[in-house]
């Protein structure tokens, strides 16, 4: 990432946490879905700070499907009457904290 990059906050946060260990967590909702970003992971001895190498990695943040969560309850139904589904549950997973009275659902 160049020195003039944006990061998004969590982002910024997990490299500078990376550096000090072999791994790299990105924590959720840190990257905007739809969004590409590019990362330089360097490598440096630990016995010769002369010896480096790196690689470019692309990471693409792909946005998931709405989650459809249907509770429980009576399975069985009759051709005459009418079916009904209570998917009150279901969220969409793009959005941080979201409050799943904001998620409208329809059906047919």
């Amino acid at each position: 990432v160049g020195a003039d990059a944006v990061l998004p906050a969590g982002l910024a946060q997990a490299l500078a946490a990376a550096a000090a260990r072999a791994k790299l967590r990105i924590p959720a909702f840190s990257l905007a879905a739809g969004s590409s970003y590019q990362l330089r992971l360097t490598g440096t001895m630990a016995t010769d700070a002369n010896v480096t190498s790196f690689t470019d990695v692309t990471v693409v943040a792909l946005q998931q499907p709405l989650a459809l969560v249907l509770a429980n309850g009576d399975r069985s139904a009759s051709n005459l009457d009418p079916l009904v589904f209570n998917a009150e549950g279901s969220y969409d997973p793009n959005v941080a904290g979201q409050s799943k009275a904001g998620l409208a659902l329809a059906g047919t």
